[in-house]
């Protein structure tokens, strides 16, 4: 059922690369953003997130130093 739900409001794959990648994770699950699938490559982590959440990113990247 969430698969579908997340189908239909629409998600996208990110990569989070910079300075403090786990405080960026923290940070969007304080605020209620959704990640999943999230695999750590090393350098960068990739991850899912809702539509919405991707538009709530700005401040969250701004504060932790992070490019999406």
């Amino acid at each position: 059922m969430l698969q579908l739900i997340q189908y239909m409001k629409g998600y996208l794959c990110i990569r989070v690369c910079g300075f403090s990648t786990e405080r960026f994770i923290n940070l969007c699950g304080n605020r209620n953003i959704l990640l999943w699938n999230i695999q750590n490559h090393g350098e960068y982590y990739t991850m899912c997130i809702s539509l919405k959440g991707f538009f709530g990113l700005k401040t969250i990247t701004r504060k932790t130093g992070t490019k999406v």
